[in-house]
């Protein structure tokens, strides 16, 4: 999350309706960590290494872990999502995850094809793939839109995994998620 010109990594735990912070941490850009006046005056410790917001993140979900919390499942926005390793590792924890991507990250239908965008992929699903699914009900009306989902391979990865695609009933916007579910 931004706030105040502040990006801060954050884990929070949501159960039953409620959502608990379990973790926050500053992140501190590139440009901050390698300038020695600015660390100075931000009163940054010197010792203090540049972590990337994916690696803070395994950091604290590792923690959560540790502190004997079941995870049911990892959600994370694009950011998170595009990073291979950030995937890998919540998969080395034993951490199912459902994480956006962007349209423009490759993946392939089997293993004798090329890759394509996510994007491409979705465009030449059948129209009988997607399915309308409403989930709830928002401030605005229900909560609606049409997905589809398919077992895809990702490079880089050893298994399939599902892409899910999900395309709005107002303007068709689509949106992109990896999940390594069953």
């Amino acid at each position: 999350k931004i706030a105040n010109c502040q990006v801060a990594v954050s884990t929070e735990l949501l159960a039953g309706g409620l959502a608990w912070l379990t973790s926050l941490e500053l992140y501190l850009p590139h440009t901050w960590m390698d300038d020695d006046d600015r660390r100075a005056r931000a009163q940054i410790p010197p010792r203090l290494p540049f972590r990337e917001k994916w690696r803070i993140a395994i950091a604290h979900v590792r923690t959560v872990l540790q502190a004997g919390i079941t995870l049911g499942a990892v959600v994370a926005d694009a950011a998170y999502g595009q990073v291979a390793p950030f995937r890998a590792a919540l998969e080395r924890l034993g951490v199912v995850y459902v994480v956006a991507v962007p349209y423009f990250v490759s993946a392939r239908l089997t293993a004798d094809t090329s890759p394509e965008s996510l994007a491409g992929l979705a465009n030449r699903l059948a129209p009988s793939a997607w399915q309308r699914i409403h989930w709830g009900q928002g401030t605005k009306g229900p909560l609606a839109a049409r997905f589809a989902a398919v077992r895809v391979r990702i490079p880089k990865s050893r298994s399939e995994r599902w892409l899910l695609c999900q395309e709005s009933l107002v303007d068709g916007e689509r949106q992109y998620y990896f999940s390594n579910l069953p």
